[in-house]
Parts: structure tokens; C-alpha cells; sequence
């Protein structure tokens, strides 16, 4: 990442007295071309996730793009401009994403053609559609992730279903 993402963990000490748990850098993990990176901030596995006073830290291994069906991960993407020719990876979650551009641009990619391009200060709801990002502007994009667990109805069961491993390949094979 062109800069370091800070990270500031509170906990409940053995007093019960909030205090800092963990502050530094946020693990960040190199994907795709140079210059593309996303920084995992925090998991959880359910929801409503335990609060307990400590916690063993839940993104400090390997970047993994599972989310379980009530977990939710915050992530920050940085993204370079893409190259000509690359194809980008369309793909769809059983998540609502709440994704902010923090600077930059960024285009999302959908089904039948459809581009939106999103600016600094622009907002989307990616609610488990097929997908693809791709920056095609002249400058990095940076980005903020909440996703959420989710589970498709009945009418949307069908499809073709997300490859954690898939994405990982593709994203680590350049």
C-alpha cells in the first residue's frame, strides 16, 4: 500500500477498564498486479459476534476471502490502474457489501455490460450480484469493504457459486 493503514484494537482489561489491545499497522497483503494490496482490518465469524475482553487477533493469517454465512470482514483495497487486456474476475458472493471510495475511482463491472463508475465519496451496496472491480482511471483507488454473511433466496440460489480458492489463484497468479 502507498501508505500504512493504521489499525487500533480496544479490549476490557482483567479490571474491567477498556484499554488499547494491539495498535500498528494493519496486515496488508500484495494481490493481483504491483501496486494492488488489501489491508485486513477485522473478522468475525457470527453475528452478533462474542465481545469477550480479549481475543486472539482474527486477520493475522494467511488473506482469506471466504466470509462465513453471519461473519463479516472490513477490508481496505488499494488498486492501481489496471493493464489493457486483463480480464477482469467476475464473481458473486453470498454477501452484502458495503464498499466507500476513499479516493480515486473505480469501475464495477456487472452482468450484461453494465459499468458504474464510482468516484471519491461515491457509496455502493453490492448485494450478492455477479461482479467484477477494475480501475481504469490514470491514478490509485482506494477503497473501504464492510461484507457481511449472507444467503441467497430461493429465486437467487442459482448460479454460479464463488471460489475462495479461485479468486486467491487468480489474484496471486500475476
Amino acid at each position: 500500500m502507498s501508505q500504512s493503514v493504521r489499525r487500533v484494537v480496544t479490549g476490557t482489561d482483567e479490571e474491567g477498564q477498556a484499554g488499547v489491545v494491539s495498535d500498528g499497522p494493519a496486515r496488508v497483503h500484495a494481490i493481483g498486479r504491483p501496486g494492488m494490496a488489501l489491508a485486513d482490518i477485522w473478522a468475525t465469524s457470527q453475528t452478533p459476534p462474542p465481545i469477550t475482553p480479549a481475543e486472539p487477533d482474527p486477520v493475522k493469517e494467511e488473506l482469506d476471502f471466504a466470509i462465513l454465512t453471519r461473519g463479516t470482514r472490513f477490508r481496505i483495497l488499494d488498486s492501481v490502474p489496471g493493464g489493457e487486456g486483463d480480464e477482469p474476475w467476475m464473481h458473486r458472493t453470498e454477501t452484502i457489501d458495503y464498499a466507500y471510495v476513499i479516493e480515486g475511482e473505480m469501475c464495477l463491472l456487472l452482468d450484461k455490460g453494465v459499468e458504474v463508475v464510482l468516484r471519491e465519496g461515491d457509496t455502493v451496496v453490492q448485494r450478492g450480484t455477479n461482479h467484477a472491480w477494475v480501475n481504469r482511471s490514470s491514478a490509485r483507488c482506494r477503497m473501504i469493504f464492510v461484507m457481511i454473511g449472507g444467503e441467497f433466496s430461493e429465486e437467487l440460489s442459482g448460479g454460479e457459486p464463488f471460489s475462495a480458492d479461485e479468486l486467491k489463484a487468480s489474484l496471486r497468479k500475476e
